[in-house]
């Protein structure tokens, strides 16, 4: 799948958490992104990248200061939402999935670096998934 490069409205059920974090210096991240922090503990779009841990997913769209810190982005966890999906199967339901990009959720094979993004509730189709937002468990996708 692709990365966001714009503003995305997602559907969404249940109530969410809401966490602001600190956003990492001229990082882009758009509404509807998931978000992670990166290996500097500020938030980013989220990537198959190293060290990163998910926050959730950004309510709306900001770009960071001149310095880490400097804007503050808001993302919702704790909640079911639909995502575009690479590589999943019916029999991965309740797994943990993990970030392909900042739109995309994949299975632990598939990801080199394993950015845990949530439970997989249910596909939708072959290319769409729902998943629990930030709700983890122990057995990886």
């Amino acid at each position: 799948m692709t990365a966001l490069s714009a503003d995305k409205a997602r559907q969404t059920s249940g109530t969410p958490i809401t966490i602001k974090a600190p956003v990492n210096a001229l990082s882009v991240i758009y509404e509807g992104s998931l978000v992670m922090y990166d290996s500097t503990g500020f938030a980013v779009a989220a990537s198959d990248a190293a060290s990163g841990d998910i926050i959730g997913v950004a309510t709306h769209a900001v770009t960071g200061g001149s310095s880490d810190g400097d804007e503050v982005v808001i993302c919702e966890t704790g909640h079911l939402e639909r995502f575009a999906a690479s590589g999943l199967a019916d029999t991965q339901n309740g797994q943990i999935v993990v970030v392909s990009d900042d739109a995309t959720v994949t299975d632990a094979l598939a990801a080199a670096n394993d950015v845990q993004v949530g439970k997989l509730a249910y596909l939708e189709s072959a290319t769409v998934a729902w998943v629990l937002v930030g709700v983890l468990g122990q057995n990886a996708a």
